[in-house]
């Protein structure tokens, strides 16, 4: 009853007065019973009274949780920073250039076999068919020992070729980057035939007179990927060896390999492989992050030694003669690229964008559940390639042969311009082994294509059979383009291999044009009618044209810097001897301009032209190719002019502005056959 009254309220109400009834003229009154109402001041003293109570009883075990929790959350943070990968920065490389004195042509190789009588007449033709086809140029480095009646494969004639090569491409990156060779605590060198004792790592050394503690590889028989295969253990020793340098030198010993026999299987490696070397510094130190090119992203190996036909594929023995030497299988390309598929399937998922995955896996989805019972060989039953262009900016493919590059180009979709330092690179310097990737990449850095952010792809090949693929992601710009062209071996804008109309330049544009050709006639072959058919080729002879008219207002104005650039040369007009010089290169501007505004000229002619009417004008076009084949002509006067008393750096960017010149000509001759097929 109490507790009933504690929640209950009363209340009395006056009535008032009765005026009717039996109590009329009384005074009455009632009485009204409802729920208490809470005391809210005394709820809310009873509450903070309780939380005083609990707080002052676990606020000690309360503070412990919260500087428990903070505890463990910085020491994870910790753990993770300090157990992830240590970023590799590939600071700078540098690529051996031999003296001219071993310069050799196609042509004289085939005189100095033939003088060396260490081959026969069938041998010596078999050469010279390899070597016509093989996209090698005339300005390849060989040793002049192998040329020789005296055996050249000694260890004498090895290590001089050796020291010479190796320590050529150390003294320029050690020079280049201002390192000193007491600061490497990690060597590794691979050189795949020639494997002495001492090793060439310990032979590098004694010369550079290194640290003790230094760790040192000596890695052979790895073939022509086995430059990736260094690059790769030098990482997993930085990783577990913090603030440290590496340096990785990858080479192969060309006169120690020479084949003095009649086995054409084994005579190939004659003929394309050539002098080179390259070396390349790496750094974990987080400081060298500002001065860093490069950093190293991802490394993919893929082996197929457990294969009998791909462990033989390249393989060196004796011949029936015991001569020694390297076999080259005939299905080698065919090995090779189911081997570089199942490399760069791997590579895929870690570099293609989601949407390139996808795409793949919905090909791969659709062939499995509608393709496995077709027994026709349809289009939609071929397998889709995926666009590694959307991957990377720029790729270094091996440059072991023409025959290779161009099976590399067709499965994996790449363009020339994709092709072209490796294209570049064999017909400069032939096929240079385990360093050929890194001469490619000195390409793209002398013709200022790589930017800050861009993805590199170098894919190497070797003996295994063993594909390896590297990506590199560019931190900054070479120090200037006038450094790169002047410090790039082979690259400079003195070496015109690739601005000359060369045979190799000439089959180059043509390929593409075919191809293009090609392309267009397969969108035609799928038009409704004859009207969507003329629609399609008249839309890529327009588009064709107005590049081309592009092209040749982009020449011009280049031209005209040019002009510009030549009178504000003091050097020239100093020179007591120059002034024929500088009135021979005006003139053949002059006439390089006149020449390119004559084909500007007939090209804008053509412009309301319909696609029925084109070989009628082309019928008369042959002042317009003359004009082309005169202009590039007199380019190549200019190219050609000595300045030898002038300034470098000056005679650098002329010839860079030259080059443009006879890029946009090539480009020019390019569209005009183009549009001729």
């Amino acid at each position: 009853m109490a507790g009933e009254q504690e929640l209950l309220s009363t209340e009395i109400v006056n009535r008032g007065i009765e005026s009717i009834g039996p109590d009329a003229g009384s005074m009455t009154f009632s009485v009204r019973v409802r729920r208490r109402l809470p005391d809210f001041l005394q709820s809310v003293k009873l509450k903070e009274q309780m939380w005083n109570k609990i707080w002052n009883i676990t606020a000690f075990y309360d503070l412990a949780t919260i500087l428990a929790f903070f505890g463990v959350l910085v020491f994870t943070i910790s753990v993770y920073f300090m157990s992830r990968p240590r970023s590799i920065y590939l600071l700078d490389f540098a690529c051996y250039k031999p003296h001219d004195d071993l310069k050799v042509s196609k042509y004289q190789f085939i005189e100095l076999a033939r003088n060396s009588g260490k081959f026969d007449e069938s041998s010596i033709e078999f050469q010279k068919k390899i070597l016509h086809s093989s996209g090698i140029g005339d300005e390849t480095y060989v040793p002049k020992a192998i040329m020789s009646a005296e055996n050249c494969t000694t260890m004498k004639e090895g290590r001089a070729e050796a020291s010479m090569v190796i320590f050529g491409a150390l003294d320029e990156l050690f020079e280049k980057t201002g390192i000193r060779p007491k600061d490497i605590g990690v060597l590794v060198v691979n050189c795949s035939i020639f494997n002495p004792t001492p090793s060439l790592s310990a032979m590098v050394i004694n010369h550079y007179k290194m640290r003790g503690n230094i760790l040192s590889f000596n890695l052979g028989g790895m073939g022509c990927s086995a430059g990736i295969i260094a690059l790769d253990l030098a990482r997993d020793m930085l990783q577990a060896n913090p603030n440290n340098y590496a340096v990785v030198v990858s080479t192969e010993m060309v006169g120690y390999n020479w084949y003095p026999g009649k086995d054409r299987s084994m005579l190939l490696p004659n003929c394309f492989f050539r002098m080179g070397c390259s070396a390349v510094l790496l750094s974990n130190r987080r400081r060298d992050f500002s001065r860093a090119k490069y950093r190293l992203e991802h490394i993919v190996r893929t082996h197929k030694g457990a294969d009998d036909r791909s462990f033989r594929s390249v393989y060196q023995e004796e011949d029936d003669q015991r001569c020694k030497g390297l076999r080259i299988s005939k299905d080698l390309v065919e090995i090779g690229a189911e081997a570089i598929k199942t490399n760069i399937t791997t590579l895929g998922p870690l570099v293609l964008p989601f949407s390139e995955q996808v795409h793949f896996f919905a090909t791969l989805l659709k062939k499995y559940l509608f393709g496995g019972g077709s027994g026709t060989k349809s289009q939609s039953s071929k397998p889709y390639i995926p666009d590694y262009k959307l991957a990377f900016e720029h790729f270094c493919m091996h440059a072991a042969s023409k025959m290779v590059l161009d099976e590399l180009q067709r499965n994996l979709e790449l363009s020339e311009k994709n092709m072209e330092p490796s294209r570049m690179t064999l017909e400069r310097f032939g096929n240079i082994s385990s360093s050929s990737i890194w001469y490619e990449l000195a390409y793209l850095e002398a013709n200022e294509r790589v930017r800050r952010g861009d993805r590199i792809w170098q894919l190497a090949y070797g003996s295994g059979l063993q594909p390896r693929t590297r990506v590199l992601k560019a931190e900054r710009l070479k120090l200037g383009w006038i450094f790169s062209l002047i410090r790039s071996p082979g690259f400079d804008a003195s070496d015109r291999y690739d601005t000359d109309c060369s045979m190799t330049r000439t089959l180059l544009v043509e390929h593409r044009c075919e191809h293009d050709l090609g392309h267009t006639k397969v969108m035609a072959s799928q038009a409704v009618d004859d009207s969507e058919y003329q629609s399609c080729i008249q839309k890529n002879f327009d588009n064709k044209q107005l590049v081309a008219r592009d092209a040749i207002q982009q020449t011009i104005h280049d031209l005209q810097d040019l002009i510009k650039f030549i009178n504000t040369i003091p050097q020239l007009k100093s020179l007591p001897k120059s002034n024929g010089e500088l009135e021979k290169l005006k003139d053949c501007v002059a006439g390089l301009v006149g020449n390119i505004t004559m084909a500007r000229f007939r090209l804008t002619k053509m412009r309301h032209l319909n696609y029925a009417s084109i070989p009628n004008v082309l019928s008369n076009s042959k002042q317009l190719k003359s004009a082309m084949n005169e202009a590039v002509s007199l380019q190549g006067q200019v190219c050609h002019i000595a300045l030898e008393d002038v300034d470098r750096t000056i005679t650098s960017m002329l010839s860079r502005k030259l080059l443009h010149v006879a890029v946009n000509v090539d480009d020019i001759l390019y569209l005009v056959y183009q549009l001729k097929l």
